[in-house]
């Protein structure tokens, strides 16, 4: 029996054992270790626990491979090299490090997009969020990284503090938009999903995507208008959504004076009633219900003010043209007419400027003549002139 000693082992061979030990103690972490924890965490009612067994699994199983790798290259009787040394030393603590930075990054994304899938309006503030995240924990990474490889970090810092207020001086636009956008998002002054109108510029849709520097708005053409956040900070918002999607319209119906309104009342709440019943897809709710009265006195006709209530903004178009078409239809049943509009005019004698322009100044009253009309009533044209020229007017011509 040839009983081998350690040093007779080949390299390869203790290389081929090291690699497969590290490759079992990342399999029982990721199976044994990170499974159990997993079934454990199904059994909670919270959801952070699931997020951050997910999130972090990859890396740990990396981080116990290259520790176990590091340890067994360590362990085994190999002479290396100041070099070799050095390579297997920096590249562990670099992988390590990587494996580290992008575990608390998975986490801070899953961890951030818990609301995000809770309530969709914290979508954009997830995402923006999580890049925050992203970004910062990479740059610690690196800054953690450089020293190790005898970088100084503290000039490096400064210069870069030095850069980041130049760069800050010419991307001021950017960063308006950008803070913008987070003001935005804090203070819930738009809502992902939805429906907005905006007076500068003047646009209204569904709010799309709100980015980190500019929203995305669907307009109703189904077009896509993309606002720096700044400019949408700056803008005076209608949210058709808020409080609710529910609002109020009302129209203006004239019928003829001859028309009794309480009649009209009636039947302007029964049209209300009958498209909020029949119609269903104009949008029109029956509760609260309507209301109508009396508004004003027209010039050709009773002025009726209708008010009601419609599902959303859409359906104050669509079931205002409903309604309108049942108030018709009613009337003619019920023999209410519609007034259109009439000029009286007055037919005066060509030799009587007097009375035409009493009429056009309101000042004129049928019972009072003037000097010339009285004279026009007597026998004579020649007393006629001579009242006017007695009362001091002038026949015309």
């Amino acid at each position: 029996m040839i009983l081998l000693s350690l040093n007779d082992v080949p390299v390869w061979a203790w290389l081929l054992l090291v690699l497969g030990g590290a490759l079992v103690v990342a399999w029982l972490v990721q199976r044994v270790i990170l499974g159990s924890l997993r079934r454990l965490t199904k059994r909670t009612n919270t959801e952070v626990d699931d997020v951050v067994i997910k999130a972090i699994g990859p890396s740990l199983a990396i981080v116990l491979f290259v520790a176990a790798l590091w340890l067994g290259l360590r362990l085994v009787p190999i002479v290396y090299s100041q070099l070799t040394n050095d390579v297997i030393d920096n590249t562990s603590f670099v992988l390590i490090a990587v494996a580290v930075a992008m575990g608390l990054a998975r986490m801070s994304g899953g961890l951030l997009s818990i609301p995000a899938r809770r309530n969709p309006r914290w979508q954009p503030l997830s995402t923006l969020g999580t890049r925050f995240a992203y970004i910062l924990i990479y740059v610690l990474a690196l800054l953690a990284i450089l020293p190790h490889f005898g970088v100084q970090v503290t000039p490096l810092v400064a210069s870069l503090g030095i850069a980041g207020l130049a760069v800050a001086l010419g991307l001021s636009d950017t960063l308006a938009n950008f803070f913008a956008g987070l003001w935005i998002q804090v203070g819930k002054s738009v809502t992902y999903g939805h429906l907005i109108e905006l007076d500068e510029p003047e646009v209204i849709g569904y709010v799309k995507e709100i980015g980190w520097r500019t929203t995305q708005i669907q307009t109703l053409p189904n077009n896509v208008v993309t606002i720096p956040n700044q400019a949408l900070a700056r803008a005076t918002i209608t949210d058709y959504h808020l409080p609710q999607p529910r609002l109020g319209a009302n129209l203006l119906v004239r019928v003829g004076f001859e028309a009794d309104p309480d009649q009209v009342e009636r039947v302007l709440l029964d049209s209300v009633l009958a498209v909020a019943k029949e119609n269903p897809e104009a949008g029109i709710l029956s509760d609260p219900p309507p209301s109508a009265r009396l508004n004003n006195f027209a010039d050709n006709g009773f002025e009726f003010w209708l008010g009601f209530q419609c599902r959303d903004w859409f359906a104050q178009h669509g079931g205002a043209g409903a309604i309108r078409k049942e108030i018709v239809r009613r009337f003619r049943e019920a023999g209410i007419r519609l007034p259109y509009p009439m000029n009286e005019q007055y037919a005066v004698p060509a030799n009587r400027i007097d009375i035409a322009q009493g009429l056009t100044s309101g000042a004129y009253v049928p019972e009072t003549q003037s000097a010339y009309g009285r004279a026009q009533a007597s026998s004579s044209p020649a007393e006629a002139t001579n009242a006017d020229e007695a009362s001091g007017e002038t026949s015309p011509a």
